[in-house]
């Protein structure tokens, strides 16, 4: 069930995910937070400064979907983290692109291996958006990345072929963590709330429904936050 939070401005989410982190990073011996990129940039680098450096050396930052291409290439979800001045403190950072630029079956691989077994051990928090057309992270309507067995998933799309965790793989996080809080957002808000978890093919964050510990920050629908 999606908890629908509903927000004044940008600062009650830093605060929220910040708070998640740490009672996280406190309780556990391994914490993994999952990014994305886009508007949630911004926001990924202020929730960052309020985690204390000695208890993000207990924590792994990924991210949840990358563009493929070459390493930092101007269209990277990593490369622009960086370039917003993201700052890991003694976090261990993990990016899906490789420095040797390896095939996009090979990094596909490669971050298998590093990543799976992380998100096993560890409390997973994860932060998406919410695109126009209904996908999150990089699973696109009527993609691959929604039926597949794979925990994650490579396919061709226009503009970017996406490495993604597929959709399946989202009920092993703990925590999910949706910020949508464009005005351009609001239509697409609205249709996720009035939605159920049937059609995820069209709608891929429908199948959010089906799973616990979700919460959407937005500004038209939920239970007011301080």
């Amino acid at each position: 069930m999606i908890q629908y939070y509903l927000i004044n401005n940008s600062r009650q989410v830093i605060d929220n995910i910040s708070q998640s982190l740490i009672t996280a990073l406190k309780q556990n011996d391994s914490t993994l937070w999952l990014l994305s990129g886009g508007s949630n940039i911004d926001l990924e680098v202020a929730i960052m400064e309020q985690i204390p450096s000695d208890l993000s050396a207990k924590l792994t930052i990924s991210l949840v979907d990358e563009r493929y291409g070459r390493f930092n290439h101007p269209d990277s979800n990593f490369f622009q983290l960086l370039q917003a001045n993201f700052q890991a403190k003694k976090a261990r950072l993990i990016s899906i692109l490789d420095p040797n630029n390896l095939s996009l079956e090979e990094t596909v691989k490669n971050f298998n291996k590093k990543i799976i077994s992380i998100n096993q051990q560890s409390t997973t928090i994860v932060q998406i958006g919410l695109g126009l057309d209904g996908h999150i992270a990089g699973i696109l309507p009527k993609s691959p990345a929604i039926q597949t067995p794979k925990t994650i998933s490579a396919y061709n799309s226009q503009p970017f072929t996406r490495i993604t965790f597929n959709l399946t793989s989202f009920k092993s996080f703990d925590q999910i963590n949706l910020v949508a809080l464009d005005d351009s957002k609001e239509t697409i808000i609205k249709q996720l709330h009035q939605s159920n978890s049937n059609d995820i093919n069209n709608f891929p964050a429908n199948y959010l429904n089906e799973l616990n510990q979700v919460f959407v920050y937005n500004k038209w629908i939920g239970v007011n936050i301080s």
